[in-house]
């Protein structure tokens, strides 16, 4: 496996069309991007139209192979505006993502289990974790047909620990059983608890079954 060196596309940008200066991404010697140009329920690219969609994406891409750079991945909707949309509402803006994906030939589609902010104070483990198996394979279809693959994030909040801390986010991952379906490794979110990143990898490689397929992708 080659590794490349990427940075999020926001990094370094500028007062051209897609505000990212490819330029200076290429004479830093990064080789990859991760899109995060979909995190925000308010950016522009969800208020387009399908033929404006395409159009923009396709005239990205373009530009990324002219400096070398290509998206290894897509960094789909999280902030906390969405956490107040109803299921299918949400689920729109990840096909969005999905479709993006497919157009920017990325093999990746970075997800964040759903986790409503009402359920903080009620958590129920069964009830989060069959909402998230329907949610991520509805989503599975779009992925085939894009060419591209759900990375679901282990993450950083306490009171979320037990459910999609890294075991519990394979947990889900190999329920779903969808080569279609892999997991995103945030070593970051391994620091904010203090966990042995050794230790976790470890234990991810175990929980694998050694279906190395599931485990694609270190964020």
């Amino acid at each position: 496996m080659m590794v490349k060196i990427g940075i999020v596309s926001n990094a370094y940008e500028n007062d051209s069309k897609f505000k990212i200066d490819f330029e200076k991404y290429q004479k830093m010697g990064y080789e990859s991007l991760d899109f995060q140009n979909f995190i925000s329920s308010k950016s522009d690219l969800y208020k387009m139209n399908d033929d404006e969609f395409v159009s923009y994406l396709t005239e990205l891409k373009k530009e990324m192979d002219k400096y070398g750079l290509f998206f290894n991945q897509l960094h789909a909707l999280w902030d906390t505006e969405a956490e107040k949309f109803e299921r299918n509402h949400l689920q729109d803006y990840y096909i969005k993502s999905i479709k993006a994906a497919g157009i920017l030939n990325c093999p990746y589609v970075v997800i964040h289990p759903v986790s409503p902010r009402n359920w903080e104070e009620k958590l129920d483990a069964k009830e989060m974790k069959e909402f998230n198996i329907k949610f991520m394979q509805d989503l599975i279809p779009y992925c085939k047909e894009n060419h591209t693959r759900l990375a679901i994030e282990n993450l950083p909040f306490p009171w979320l620990y037990e459910f999609f801390g890294p075991e519990g986010t394979l947990d889900l991952i190999n329920s779903i059983n969808s080569e279609y379906v892999v997991m995103c490794v945030d070593t970051g979110h391994f620091n904010i608890f203090k966990d042995s990143f050794i230790d976790n990898l470890n234990m991810i490689k175990l929980l694998t079954r050694w279906k190395l397929w599931r485990l694609q992708l270190i964020h």
